[in-house]
């Protein structure tokens, strides 16, 4: 349903797969995509939090639910995400991308670049 456009439709299909198996990170993660395409950000981040917390390394919630923050206007706790997938696998492109795309905003900026000295990725000479 949710390749068809009908995101509603799959919330519904989600929230019956969990009443049956509400350990399920996957239909967590399945509800907040459709959430995230009704462009109902918030309900998506509870969503990805509720996939995160049933299994924590679950990086590809940790990217959705940054992008979801970034649409939102929440550009540090976004940048704060993508430090949790890099700190899970420190080769991820699209975190360190992401990251990056976050630091256009002037304040966010100074943030990543604090966090980029904090974790030794640059050095600044005097």
């Amino acid at each position: 349903m949710q390749n068809a456009g009908k995101y509603e439709d799959a919330i519904r299909c989600y929230d019956m797969a969990l009443e049956l198996d509400s350990s399920n990170s996957n239909s967590f993660y399945n509800k907040g995509w459709s959430f995230y395409n009704l462009k109902k950000y918030q309900n998506a981040i509870d969503c990805y939090n509720k996939a995160i917390e049933l299994n924590p390394k679950d990086i590809i919630s940790l990217i959705n639910k940054a992008v979801s923050l970034d649409d939102m206007g929440k550009y540090e706790d976004a940048i704060e995400c993508y430090n949790q997938v890099i700190k899970l696998n420190p080769n991820n492109q699209i975190a360190f991308n992401n990251k990056g795309i976050e630091s256009s905003n002037e304040s966010s900026f100074k943030y990543f670049f604090h966090k980029l000295k904090s974790f030794n990725l640059i050095k600044v000479s005097a």
